[in-house]
């Protein structure tokens, strides 16, 4: 049963990152069939890669419910690398609205909550650092992408 909701959850980043949006929904909703709380931790993260999905697709308003919804657990069950990946994506969906004053507000919460001092999320946060850049016109936004990009590769390496 771990096993799958592992293999499950795995398969959802997975698609993601392939940018497969019908492979991410039908792994997530075959997460929901095999149970677990959001106790889990496989569970819990998982609702990580939804807001992903959800902002990809730039579907806010679902996002924006979503997030409020995994935020609330992340701080009940204080997880804090949770929240604060969780906040990069709000933060992300904010710039992409215009909203770069929400946006700064949400990546001061990710770095106070740690997320550049840990190595599975520092290059994630370059990396939506360097998008939210993008989005607000600075030429920063791109070396900062590239350098996210490096540290990612280096990650999966080791």
């Amino acid at each position: 049963r771990s096993s799958d909701l592992g293999l499950t959850e795995g398969l959802a980043r997975l698609a993601l990152a392939l940018n497969d949006q019908g492979l991410v929904r039908e792994s997530l909703d075959r997460l929901k069939d095999l149970g677990g709380t959001t106790d889990s931790y496989l569970i819990r993260w998982s609702g990580l890669t939804l807001c992903k999905l959800l902002h990809r697709e730039k579907n806010y308003d679902e996002l924006f419910s979503t997030l409020d919804a995994e935020e609330s657990t992340a701080r009940r069950l204080e997880d804090r690398p949770l929240l604060a990946a969780l906040q990069m994506v709000r933060a992300e969906a904010l710039a992409e609205l215009g909203d770069f004053a929400g946006s700064a507000r949400h990546l001061m919460n990710a770095a106070e909550l740690g997320i550049a001092d840990s190595a599975e999320l520092r290059g994630h946060f370059h990396l939506s650092l360097g998008r939210i850049l993008q989005h607000q016109g600075h030429d920063a936004g791109s070396m900062l992408q590239a350098r996210a990009i490096m540290r990612l590769q280096r990650l999966r390496v080791r």
